[in-house]
């Protein structure tokens, strides 16, 4: 829900949503080959990175997976489709992406986000 990510952003925890949807083959392979790996699992642990699933046939959160859709600048609200919002203390606004991924696809992603986030904090402290 949109109460749970706002209350993980307010503690500054980044937060990484998979929006996904029940029999989409695109989101089946995606849970398989990006997000329940090893590698994935343990990148997130070290970097406390909290992940969240938004399923879109859940009817009662419908409304709030379309919402975030249109603040996230996801006007075709297609699936799969992932968000990462950075640490809250930082400027950085989420970034989000859809289509299939790989761990490593995920990895580096983050990587360039955080690294990006911490030469933001270096300079500003200067």
């Amino acid at each position: 829900t949109m109460a749970r990510l706002n209350a993980l952003r307010e503690k500054g925890q980044p937060v990484f949503i998979d929006f996904t949807g029940p029999g989409w083959a695109n989101c089946i392979v995606n849970e398989a080959v990006a997000f329940n790996v090893k590698n994935t699992k343990q990148y997130f642990e070290e970097n406390k990175i909290v992940a969240l699933r938004a399923d879109k046939g859940d009817l009662q959160l419908k409304k709030q997976i379309e919402d975030l859709f249109e603040k996230l600048g996801h006007t075709t609200k297609t699936i799969p489709y992932c968000a990462f919002f950075p640490p809250a203390r930082s400027e950085a606004e989420p970034v989000g992406y859809s289509g299939l991924i790989t761990s490593n696809g995920v990895i580096d992603q983050f990587k360039e986000i955080l690294s990006e986030q911490k030469s933001e904090a270096i300079v500003m402290n200067k």
